[in-house]
């Protein structure tokens, strides 16, 4: 055996350690930036690194949009002030400034007219949702009882949009599909 055998083979046992060393590292690094951005995206290099969203988000998305429905539907003709006050808790900035404008309106529309409504949530499910925004479809029921005559039950579907504003979920929009004739 000659003298340059053994220095050879430790050249290529440094190279493979060192080659070794570069992909652990390189492994390491894309395992800890998936880590710290996960996807639902599988494992490659060119992934959009898209939010998922987490099981606790999604549960206060749907209670909101849940609570908006209810309080919508909720409304005493006698009291359309409180029923502005508990709308506009859940609602973005802009939403509840355009919404309070309804108010005089509702007075107006209900001087008369005295009745009750109660509503009732049948479903709801996440249409969309990122780190601040999502998109719910809340089916309920809204039950109407005047003072006389009987109660008129109505069936609702709606599309409620909703912001994330200081980790606060609010609503920034609906809309039912069933208002508008020619589709949304």
């Amino acid at each position: 055996m000659s003298p340059a055998a053994p220095s050879r083979t430790r050249g290529f046992v440094a190279l493979g350690l060192l080659v070794v060393l570069v992909v652990g590292s390189v492994l390491s690094g894309v395992a800890i930036y998936r880590h710290s951005h996960l996807t639902d995206e599988p494992l490659s290099f060119s992934n959009s690194g898209a939010y998922v969203p987490d099981a606790e988000d999604a549960s206060k998305v749907k209670a909101v949009a849940e609570q908006y429905a209810l309080r919508m539907d909720n409304l005493d003709s006698a009291d359309i002030s409180g029923y502005v006050k508990r709308v506009g808790e859940l609602l973005t900035t802009k939403y509840r400034t355009d919404f309070v404008k309804v108010e005089p309106l509702l007075v107006a529309a209900y001087a008369k007219e005295k009745f009750t409504t109660q509503g009732f949530v049948r479903a709801t499910g996440i249409v969309t949702e990122d780190a601040d925004s999502a998109t719910v479809l809340v089916v309920h029921d809204k039950v109407k009882t005047p003072t006389t005559g009987q109660p008129e039950a109505t069936a609702y579907r709606w599309t409620v949009e909703l912001r994330k504003v200081d980790g606060d979920w609010l609503v920034d929009n609906f809309d039912d599909p069933d208002d508008n004739p020619e589709g949304s």
